[in-house]
């Protein structure tokens, strides 16, 4: 349990190499009919945005309910965020939903 939060940045990393290859590929152009450089930059800043406050909302969860509460809720926060990033592989769905998984996915790597 303890080695768990060191974990959390394997995703973020992952998240944040791979999104830039993803917004500008011909595929992602085609589905989204290509969505603009204001969704490409929303859906990749999403993530290191609810890194920041998912820091600071760990720093008060960690204080007013202590350590494994706060490691709990981050880690269901980047489970729920990724499985929603799952969702394009099946089904098309909006570039918000998309934004908010990354934003989601954020706060728990926070």
């Amino acid at each position: 349990c303890s080695l768990l939060p060191c974990f959390t940045g394997i995703p973020l990393g992952m998240g944040l190499g791979s999104i830039g290859g993803v917004v500008e590929s011909p595929r992602f152009q085609e589905i989204y009919h290509h969505p603009g450089e204001t969704w490409a930059q929303l859906i990749v800043g999403a993530l290191p945005l609810g890194g920041i406050i998912g820091s600071i909302a760990a720093g008060w969860l960690a204080d007013t309910h202590g350590r494994r509460a706060g490691v709990i809720a981050t880690a269901s926060l980047v489970f729920f965020g990724g499985c929603t990033l799952l969702l394009p592989l099946v089904t098309k769905i909006s570039l918000g939903v998309i934004f908010s998984a990354r934003f989601v996915t954020g706060g728990g790597t926070g």
